[in-house]
């Protein structure tokens, strides 16, 4: 599992430590280090919203993300091997991990 994120964000820092007190194994990634990643990631989801957690196993790729955009919230199917997962909260996030 990777998170993308961003310097400075409370939603972000809110999850990576929830991840660590549940002792979640995960891979960071600074979205302002890795801009190429990030842009891909924001367009193919259709949002600038982070944190954003990437889930991949096999060909299946699944996206947990924060908003507040009711179009965007609950889960999408993006195409057949991925899916995307808007969240309100952080709490939410969880639990779709």
């Amino acid at each position: 599992m990777k998170v993308l994120h961003l310097k400075g964000c409370n939603k972000c820092t809110e999850l990576l430590k929830a991840l660590g007190e549940k002792k979640i194994e995960y891979t960071p990634i600074e979205a302002d280090d890795n801009g190429t990643y990030a842009d891909y990631v924001e367009d193919l989801l259709g949002i600038d919203n982070y944190p954003i957690i990437v889930m991949e196993k096999g060909k299946e790729t699944t996206f947990v993300y924060g908003t507040d955009d009711g179009s965007k919230l609950g889960p999408r199917r993006l195409a057949a091997n991925v899916l995307a997962i808007g969240c309100l909260n952080v709490a939410s996030m969880l639990v779709n991990i």
